[in-house]
């Protein structure tokens, strides 16, 4: 009975970096010499353990990870260029998402709803200004914008339809009464 394992659920051990006594499920489970055992530094003390040698080497690790991506880059461009592709996909979608939610879900002229209608304009009708001053060259860029900015109140959702009807009809949607382009009675009052 000399050499039966200690329990790894019940119990207290003393840390060694600590040299407190605390319970045993505060400290990590690890394999060793083929038996799960518990290390003997508890969590709180590897926790910082662990800050304390990523700022002491947080250059390193930086240019390291730098030279590993540059590399895998060269070496892989075909899975290179697809990961960036699935990056910048999923993080406009989740931008799309900050942006509708933002600015109420729904179209601000007519009230559609189905966000695959939905699209972010310029109050102001001066877009065409901003897409000229180099801001961002695309749509993903437009979308980081927004965010970084905290959703400004120069721009609102509108649907596709009411977004074109402002171009075409001097920024006035034909939805609304004074349009030029619709007859008064398919206007929505």
């Amino acid at each position: 009975m000399g050499n039966q394992q200690p329990s790894l659920f019940e119990g207290e051990k003393t840390c060694n970096k600590c040299q407190e006594i605390k319970q045993i499920t505060e400290f990590r489970l690890t394999k060793m010499r083929g038996k799960t055992v518990r290390l003997a530094i508890c969590l709180p003390c590897q926790a910082e353990w662990h800050r304390q040698h990523y700022q002491k080497h947080i250059e390193l690790n930086r240019e390291s990870n730098r030279l590993r991506a540059k590399h895998y880059r060269s070496d892989k461009p075909e899975c290179a260029k697809a990961a960036s592709r699935k990056y910048r996909a999923k993080k406009q979608s989740e931008n799309r998402d900050k942006i509708y939610a933002a600015y109420g879900r729904k179209c601000n002229c007519c009230g559609e709803d189905n966000p695959l209608f939905l699209t972010v304009d310029h109050v102001q009708s001066d877009g065409h200004i901003e897409r000229k001053s180099g801001k961002y060259t695309s749509g993903s860029q437009f979308y980081d914008l927004i965010v970084k900015q905290g959703f400004p109140g120069y721009y609102q959702l509108l649907c596709y339809n009411c977004n074109m009807g402002r171009a075409r009809n001097n920024g006035i949607c034909p939805h609304w009464e004074g349009s030029e382009t619709i007859s008064s009675e398919s206007t929505v009052k």
